[in-house]
Order: structure tokens, then C-alpha cells, then sequence
């Protein structure tokens, strides 16, 4: 009896000494991230980081915190308490081009110098090579479409892993539509009349310092009609992150798990939508796919949003220069056959390239790049040559009444397209005829001093056309299907030659005079000259062809017919004649 309550008592002091709640919380505690922003717990894996990525770490303890590389060595040694931090994490590394890659660990000691956890995390090369690269370009219906094809070194890729192939562009331009919102004008719903939401990077305005990079983002509102308004948001919340991974062993399965590292947030009073803008911080070091969200709501009289979402990919290459790289397509590359030959199409809208809201006449998309993108570590790499491709947007201008021409072809070694009123354009102007209304206009005739029109932009084109219109006729009545000449004096060049199934014809022609030639079966044949100096119609009289002509012609066989009658007729009547006359004589 004596001994049970003596067992009863010694438990009794041990549980209170050490109770269960104090045990769980003598527990050490390890978190660690690529942002302070956004620290995960170890349990939930090994952390994969690349070139420029900064470690950090915090402890729920005091503890030593050692970073060891492959090879063994101590990198780094720390002493964290999350007391002296008040629980903020610390950087503990940067990793650079001059580090091995490899497994990393990072061991934390208690303060008693045991080891509480060893940790981890796996630096990999975020380099990838692309060979033998083909493209080419073309029109879809609503979109440009890149065909290619390519190798790699399939050794290069993890297995069981997402790869995306980009179509890229470090335009300073790049027009985003994002998600379409509801539009509620007065209190209802209008789906014919949706509204765009997005953002217009205006300006990257790189601001390069120790530890970021700064852009200057403008978001917008625009409806079908592209027209703006200004909207006052009072709260507008925005964040910049990207994602990174950890990473289980079970077995052969290697479970992975993707987390967002918050890199800015903030929320912004008073936000003016499509007039202020957002300067966005970006820090050195890194290759990532960066994605920018925002949230707001507002109550304005027209229209009534309640709640809008907009998030497009960024790229930030900082490897041996700063660049900004915005994302045209993204497609998933299908790499489960044995085969390294890499083929498909990406497509993009050719809106994104020109900057056709605001009608400037800046190159708009200074290149394009292909890259390939591992979804948990953000770009491994970018097809280091320019893509060419001489995409072009114009619009030819009519400065005699200051109108748009349409309805118009081009002919040479260029495609064009017409999106949404705006004329795009793959290939090259040097040379080029411009067809309206079957009659070629070569730009030899439509601009006596050269042209260039630089790839990626938009220009107009102005002409100086007047308005032809010829009314063929005959008397009071029309005629129809004739062959009209149109003849350009200056060159002597045939403009047009065809036959007109109307009594109507009209030209629009660059001034200068011109032969103009009518033929019409049973018609005299007409010509004239005229001199285009304005907008000119012009009544063409046609004279038909007298029946009895002297140019009119018979068949040969009619004109034997008729001399053999004549011939006949003339010995008939000499025949009488003298038999007459020799009745005469015997009376």
C-alpha cells in the first residue's frame, strides 16, 4: 500500500515538473522561405532554390543555426531568438552562380549544442539549352500563330514535373486583359456589355539599386468601345508572388508541394484606375515567374463593380542583365515519349503587341524570346536569339477627306489581317502594291520618297488619293460589261485592264494623268485623257456602230452569193436584149 502511493506521488511531481503542454512546447520549430513574407514550415519537405534565391529562416526557440554546402563546408553559422527578433525571420543566403549545386543542409542546435533538425534544401541549376529552333508565323482567325520545333537534352528535366513552353517578349508596352467583369448599370446586369479588366505596363521604368528593381505598372478599365473613365477605388489591394517548392520522398514517389513566396503587398487609399499608377519592387537576383493580383471593390454610379480579379505572369531575368519579360502563351510541352524533338504551336493575340489603345507610334515589341518554364522554380531557361518576326500594324490614311481606307489587299511578301479595325501584318514593306478595287497601286506610285516601317509598330500611312468615277453609257441608256484601260502617264503603267460587268466604275487613284481606254462590241471604241487633280466623275458616251457602215463587215460567202445573183441578172438581161433586137431586125 505504502509502495502504490509512494509510485502515485512520484508520478504526481513528475507531471507537474514537466506537464504534457509544456513538453509540446519545448518542441523546436523550424521555418524557413524564399521571403519573410512567406515562411513554411520544414515538415512540409525539402526546399528547392535556385541562382538568386535568399534563404531565410526562423526558429520557435533560441537555436544555432549552420549551413553546410555539398562539399561539407560551413557557409554560415547563426544564433536566432525569436525574443531579440520579436519572431522575425533572418536572411541567411543568398545563393550566386559561384555556389555548388547540390543538396544543401541546414542543421539547428538547442542551445545545450544537440541536434534538433537537419533540413534539407536542394540548389539546382536553373540553366537549359535549346537546339536546332524553327519557326514560322501566320494568321488564325483571331490570333498570330508561331509553328516550331526543337531538341533538348531531355537529361536536363526532372521526371514527373510540369514544363511549359513561353512565348516571350520584354516589350515596354504590353497590353493585359484580364478577367471579364460583370457590369452592373443600374442595378443591372448587362452581359452584352462586358468590361475589361487589366493592366497596361506603361513604362518599366528599371530602377536598379543593391537590392531591387523597381517598374511602374498602370492598371485600367476599358470597355468595348476602348473608351476610359477614371474610377476612385478606396481600397485597393494588390500582391506580387511567385511560387516555389518542397519536396518528399515516399518511396519512389517524390510528393511535391507548391507554395506561394509572397515578394510586396500593400493597399493602396484612394487608388485612381486609369490615371495612377503602381511602382513595383522586384529584388535582384532571381529568375521567376512572378505573378501581380489585385483586388478591389467600388460603388460608383456607372458602371457598379462589386468585385474584380486580375492576375497576369511577369518573368524577371536578371542573369546578366535586367529585363522584364511578359508571357504572349504559355503551353504545357508533352515530354513522355523518348523522343527530344520538341514540336507545336503557340499563339497570342497581336493586341498585346501594339499599343493600339493610345495610337503611339513607338516600337512596341522589341523582341521575342522562347523560354521553358518549370511551374515550381519559374524559367530554367530562354532561347538565347531574338526571334525575328517584321509583325507590323498600319492604317493607310486618305488625307483628301482625312478617312481610313478599307476594304483593301496588300500584295508581296507580307500577310495581313484585320483585328478588331486594326490592320496587322507579318513580313516585310520594302517593296508592295496596294490593290483597291482590283486596280494595283504600287508604292513606288503612292510615295515618291522611301519608307521603312520598322517591325513591331504602328504606323500611319498617309495618301493622297482622289476619287474616279466613270459612267459609261450611250445616249440615255446604261452599258454593261465593257473593258475599260486605266493607263498612269507618268510611268506609263497599266493600272487596270479588265472587263466591268457595271455601267459604274470608281477608283480611288493618286493624282496625275491618266489614259483612259473603253471598248464595247458594236461600240466605236472610246479614249480620253484626263488630268486628276480632285474627286472627278465622268460621263463616257459610247457611239454605237452605223448599220451601214463602211466598216461594217459581211461574210465572204454572202459576197459570192451576191455577185454570182448580179452575175446572172447582167447575162439574163443581155440575153433579152438581143434576142430584142434581133426580133427587130427580121420584122
Amino acid at each position: 500500500m505504502k509502495i502504490g502511493i509512494f509510485v502515485f506521488l512520484l508520478s504526481f511531481i513528475i507531471i507537474s515538473i514537466n506537464p504534457p503542454y509544456l513538453k509540446a512546447q519545448s518542441i523546436l520549430e523550424v521555418y524557413i522561405g524564399l521571403s519573410p513574407l512567406s515562411m513554411y514550415s520544414s515538415e512540409l519537405g525539402n526546399l528547392r532554390v535556385s541562382i538568386g534565391d535568399n534563404l531565410w529562416v526562423k526558429t520557435s526557440k533560441s537555436a544555432l543555426i549552420n549551413l553546410i554546402s555539398p562539399t561539407g563546408k560551413l557557409i554560415t553559422s547563426v544564433y536566432y531568438d525569436p525574443k531579440v527578433w520579436d519572431n522575425y525571420p533572418i536572411l541567411l543566403y543568398n545563393f550566386t552562380d559561384r555556389d555548388y549545386f547540390g543538396v544543401w543542409k541546414i542543421n539547428v542546435y538547442s542551445d545545450t549544442g544537440l541536434l534538433q533538425k537537419s533540413i534539407e534544401v536542394e540548389y539546382i541549376d536553373n540553366s537549359l539549352k535549346i537546339y536546332n529552333f524553327n519557326y514560322s508565323f501566320n494568321f488564325s482567325s483571331d490570333t498570330i500563330v508561331m509553328k516550331y520545333n526543337f531538341t533538348i537534352n531531355k537529361s536536363d528535366f526532372f521526371n514527373n514535373s510540369k514544363y511549359y513552353l513561353l512565348l516571350l517578349t520584354s516589350s515596354s508596352y504590353v497590353n493585359y486583359t484580364g478577367s471579364i467583369v460583370r457590369a452592373l448599370i443600374g442595378g443591372a446586369e448587362i452581359p452584352a456589355r462586358p468590361i475589361g479588366i487589366g493592366y497596361f505596363n506603361i513604362e518599366q521604368n528599371i530602377i536598379e539599386s543593391d537590392k531591387e528593381i523597381n517598374i511602374k505598372v498602370k492598371p485600367i478599365i476599358f470597355n468595348e468601345t476602348v473608351s476610359q473613365r477614371t474610377y476612385v477605388i478606396e481600397n485597393f489591394d494588390y500582391k506580387l508572388y511567385y511560387y516555389t517548392t518542397f519536396y518528399k520522398e515516399s518511396g519512389e514517389t517524390e510528393i511535391l508541394t507548391y507554395v506561394p513566396v509572397l515578394i510586396q503587398q500593400s493597399s493602396l487609399k484612394n487608388f485612381k484606375i486609369n490615371q495612377d499608377s503602381i511602382i513595383i519592387k522586384l529584388p535582384k537576383g532571381n529568375i521567376r515567374t512572378v505573378f501581380l493580383t489585385w483586388e478591389f471593390s467600388f460603388n460608383n454610379r456607372t458602371p457598379y463593380i462589386e468585385f474584380s480579379q486580375s492576375s497576369q505572369i511577369i518573368l524577371l531575368n536578371n542573369n546578366t542583365q535586367t529585363k522584364i519579360f511578359f508571357i504572349l502563351d504559355k503551353k504545357e510541352l508533352d515530354l513522355k515519349n523518348n523522343t527530344s524533338l520538341i514540336s507545336g504551336e503557340a499563339e497570342f493575340d497581336p493586341m498585346l503587341i501594339f499599343n493600339l489603345l493610345q495610337r503611339k507610334q513607338e516600337n512596341i515589341l522589341k523582341d521575342l524570346y522562347l523560354g521553358i518554364s518549370l511551374y515550381e522554380r519559374g524559367i530554367l531557361g530562354i532561347y538565347p536569339n531574338k526571334i525575328k518576326a517584321d509583325f507590323f500594324a498600319l492604317n493607310f490614311v486618305n488625307l483628301v477627306d482625312n478617312s481610313i481606307i478599307k476594304n483593301f489587299e496588300i500584295e508581296g511578301n507580307i500577310k495581313i489581317k484585320n483585328f478588331r479595325g486594326n490592320v496587322i501584318g507579318i513580313g516585310n514593306l520594302t517593296e508592295f502594291s496596294l490593290i483597291l478595287n482590283k486596280i494595283k497601286l504600287p508604292k513606288t506610285l503612292l510615295f515618291l520618297d522611301p519608307i521603312l516601317i520598322e517591325p513591331y509598330q504602328y504606323r500611319r500611312l498617309d495618301l493622297i488619293l482622289y476619287k474616279l468615277n466613270l459612267t459609261i453609257m450611250s445616249g440615255s441608256y446604261f452599258i454593261y460589261n465593257t473593258t475599260l484601260t486605266i493607263t498612269y502617264l507618268r510611268y506609263n503603267m497599266q493600272l487596270f485592264n479588265s472587263t466591268v460587268s457595271s455601267y459604274n466604275f470608281t477608283a480611288l487613284l493618286p493624282p496625275g494623268n491618266y489614259n483612259i481606254k473603253v471598248k464595247k462590241e458594236g461600240f466605236e471604241d472610246f479614249e480620253m485623257i484626263i488630268t486628276l487633280d480632285s474627286n472627278k466623275i465622268i460621263y463616257i458616251d459610247l457611239k454605237p456602230i452605223p448599220e451601214n457602215s463602211p466598216n461594217e463587215t459581211y461574210d465572204a460567202s454572202l459576197i459570192l452569193l451576191f455577185s454570182l445573183i448580179l452575175l446572172i441578172e447582167v447575162v439574163a438581161n443581155l440575153y433579152v436584149y438581143y434576142k430584142i433586137r434581133s426580133l427587130r431586125r427580121n420584122l
